[in-house]
């Protein structure tokens, strides 16, 4: 029998693995990449906002005994993230995004991430899904083999449940058939009633498990908003590169038992970018009939580049369950740079409507921990004067463009994070 509930320490899990077919979501067999972001409030029910759901829950917003509340089917649920930017993370990000990549095959596994055709029939497999868990676990609470055998109830003799602090809610696994309950009722020390039939009825020695869990599984998984950002006017961690975004799912599988996931977890050491050991530069490459120029680390503020596919449903079921996405992807970057001649060099070509190509980052986006944007043909969306203080700074806002030949090969994102993703 385990100890006293309260040494078990209750952890919060956000793990991510592809999902390479449609209907045919990750199990939790599958490997499962721990992610080192904090995982906002999800809508499980669109229409439900999370202060009314966590009105009926005791123990937060998925507790066990309040799944009933959760509609898996209807409309599109929402999993919103944030947190630092590391390069040992990030390809899912970037993955769930572009919609493609070209993964290479050896180390350092550099990854060369460009928009898919806005065209993606995602039941025929023509991007890349992911499937996430999220939610709350523990170590068993409590384990053992059933004595004997009621409908709807855990029987073992040899047990202290009350004593050992199982808690109406807790989920109960039937270790033989891998079939899942939750406790509605402690009966006694020797006794639980469960809200589904998981023993043999007459039965015994059967192996079970009890924990304390609030775990959920979203399938078919895609980022429908993603945000890059850098500040070059903080210090410490506020200066390193962030990321945050809303992903979507179209299904949410309940009652998930979370001890048997294969986790990886993140490097003692991960790669953090635009640390102090490898701060971004930025370079701009002008191009028009009024002459080329060519501006090399140039001193930067704020780099922000947003990505949103603005997912909707295509076709949805009797259930409300989405049949397939459609996408409709944008790309807009924010650029402040102080006001001098070079930087107003660079304004007047994005007015005139030249080519404008930059890169970003610490490499060339192919060498072992090194990080790179490229981007190119943006039209200015914002007045691009901004007063700051006592001095002014350029604002270069803008969305790209998609390139007049056959792809969005203009946009680019590459690194190499050491670790085979699979895509």
């Amino acid at each position: 029998m385990a100890s006293n509930p309260e040494k078990h320490i209750r952890q919060q899990y956000f793990a991510i693995t592809k999902q390479s077919v449609w209907a045919s979501p990750s199990g939790l067999d599958d490997s499962y990449y721990i992610m080192p972001f904090d995982a906002g409030s999800f809508k499980p029910i669109p229409a439900v906002d999370t202060g009314q759901l966590n009105y009926y829950s005791s123990a937060g917003i998925m507790k066990q005994d309040s799944r009933n509340n959760v509609d898996s089917l209807t409309g599109l649920h929402r999993i919103p993230f944030s947190g630092v930017a590391m390069l040992e993370r990030i390809a899912p990000l970037f993955m769930g995004a572009f919609q493609s990549v070209v993964e290479d095959a050896g180390t350092p596994y550099a990854k060369n991430f460009t928009p898919a055709d806005t065209v993606l029939d995602f039941t025929q497999n023509d991007g890349m899904m992911h499937t996430i868990i999220l939610g709350n676990y523990s170590a068993a609470i409590d384990s053992g083999s059933t004595t004997s055998a009621t409908a709807n109830k855990l029987v073992d003799s040899g047990a202290t449940f009350s004593t050992t602090g199982v808690e109406i809610g807790d989920t109960v696994e039937n270790g033989d058939t891998s079939t899942f309950s939750y406790v509605t009722a402690i009966d006694s020390e020797t006794q639980l009633t469960l809200a589904d039939n998981i023993f043999a009825v007459g039965g015994g020695g059967e192996a079970y498990a009890i924990v304390r869990s609030d775990m959920v599984r979203f399938t078919e998984c895609l980022i429908d908003n993603l945000t890059f950002s850098v500040s070059n006017r903080s210090n410490g961690i506020d200066r390193y590169a962030k990321v945050s975004g809303e992903w979507i799912s179209r299904r949410i599988y309940k009652n998930q038992y979370p001890s048997s996931v294969t986790k990886t977890a993140l490097p003692a050491s991960p790669t953090i970018l635009n640390d102090s050991a490898d701060y971004f530069t930025l370079n701009m490459v002008l191009t028009s009939s009024v002459g080329a120029l060519t501006l090399s680390n140039l001193p930067w503020f704020n780099f922000t580049m947003q990505i949103n596919n603005n997912v909707t449903p295509n076709g949805q079921t009797t259930g409300g369950m989405a049949l397939n996405y459609r996408i409709a992807p944008t790309i807009t970057y924010t650029i402040d740079l102080p006001y001098n001649d070079d930087t107003f060099k660079a304004l007047e070509h994005y007015i005139r409507g030249s080519n404008v190509a930059f890169d970003f980052g610490n490499g060339d986006g192919n060498t072992s921990g090194t990080f790179k944007i490229d981007g190119e043909k943006g039209v200015l969306t914002d007045n691009p004067y901004e007063f700051d203080g006592d001095y002014h700074m350029i604002r270069f806002q803008f969305e790209a463009l998609k390139p007049t030949s056959a792809g969005w090969n203009a946009q680019y994102v590459g690194f190499a994070d050491a670790v085979d993703w699979g895509y």
